[in-house]
């Protein structure tokens, strides 16, 4: 019988002329404590997604970018695309090289089109989820702070604003790092703004590479109703796994059991001392519940469980209390698979 056929592969070294876009800042892997960086190069056809493995060459690739000026990247690899199996991405390694093409290009310096301004309504009708838009916007509301827990456990804050153009105006979570960089009534260029899609409709949401520019008033806007920031839906349970974590008071992470009749403990994610009367509890549950007839996966944090008295703090029972109820009446953020709040419980 004939084996599956395996995706294209192509690492052998060669030489690539273009125009490098969209650096990221130096990231550090999970597993293997690498770091890196992400970028586009502009070939003459095509824009392709670069991954950096010299992060000394961080600030070479951002004066280069900055002036338009085209770049030779040598012994660079071309590896499997981690978005499309037909596509190659570049890889740059310890062996490559940046230098200054021996010939004239003959293409100009053009943005990807990540960067070309698009429209709300266009966002609505023709992107996906996960693809990344650059908008020119005023913002016409701002929610209020919320906390939310990552999938790698770590507590950090959003807000929920509308933004809107001449055509439609959109819900966009902004996370605590971009809380800074926008205000009430204000028009702003925001580059790399990721799509989100859920229930059918289209929301936006910051990345780390999400950039704010202070721009004049884009005009007219959309006159319109405000968009919901959230919905409310009726769900029941299907599974459940709760957790209890001690949270470190400086980083947020685990710090697992400790005897708490010690006056202090060292966490050992960020190694910082502090005293156990500062470490605190903290509940989350991660349900597959059925959502308007679908199979979901949500996630419901601590500030949500703390709201109603009816349920025991406690992993088994809080596992065991779900899945008994019948029904959950619960308000999710449009975009997202967190609980904002749980308004009824029926038994």
């Amino acid at each position: 019988m004939a084996s599956a056929q395996k995706r294209p592969k192509r690492d052998e070294n060669e030489t690539i002329d273009g125009y490098i876009h969209m650096i990221s800042p130096v990231k550090t892997s999970k597993n293997k404590n690498i770091k890196y960086f992400n970028a586009v190069m502009q070939e003459k056809l095509k824009f392709t997604d670069v991954v950096c493995f010299k992060p000394d060459l961080h600030c070479n690739f951002q004066d280069l970018e900055k002036k338009k000026s085209p770049v030779s990247l040598k012994n660079i690899q071309r590896v499997p695309s981690n978005r499309t199996s037909a596509d190659f991405d570049i890889r740059v390694g310890f062996a490559s090289e940046l230098s200054t093409p021996v010939r004239a290009l003959d293409f100009d310096f053009q943005p990807p089109p990540t960067l070309q301004t698009t429209t709300i309504k266009d966002i609505e009708q023709n992107l996906n989820a996960f693809q990344k838009a650059t908008i020119a916007i005023k913002v016409i509301d701002i929610g209020p702070t919320e906390s939310r827990t990552t999938r790698s456990g770590q507590v950090m804050d959003c807000k929920h604003i509308i933004v809107a153009d001449s055509t439609s105006s959109i819900s966009c979570c902004l996370w605590e790092a971009h809380f800074d960089s926008i205000k009430l009534a204000q028009s702003y260029k925001i580059t790399n703004v990721a799509v989100r899609n859920f229930d059918n409709i289209k929301t936006l949401t910051t990345c780390p590479d999400t950039a704010f520019e202070a721009t004049n008033d884009i005009g007219p806007i959309v006159e319109s109703e405000k968009k919901p920031i959230s919905v409310e839906k009726i769900i029941r349970i299907k599974s459940a796994a709760c957790t209890a974590a001690n949270k470190c008071s400086v980083c947020s992470k685990d710090v697992g059991n400790f005897n708490s009749e010690l006056d202090t403990i060292k966490c050992q994610s960020c190694n910082m001392r502090q005293r156990t009367l500062d470490i605190t509890k903290q509940y989350k549950c991660e349900v597959v519940a059925q959502v308007d007839n679908n199979n979901t996966k949500l996630i419901i944090p601590d500030l949500v469980l703390r709201g109603r008295p009816d349920l025991v703090l406690d992993p088994n029972q809080l596992e065991t209390q779900l899945l008994n109820s019948v029904s959950l009446t619960v308000k999710l953020n449009i975009g997202c698979t967190h609980v904002l709040d749980i308004t009824h419980i029926q038994n």
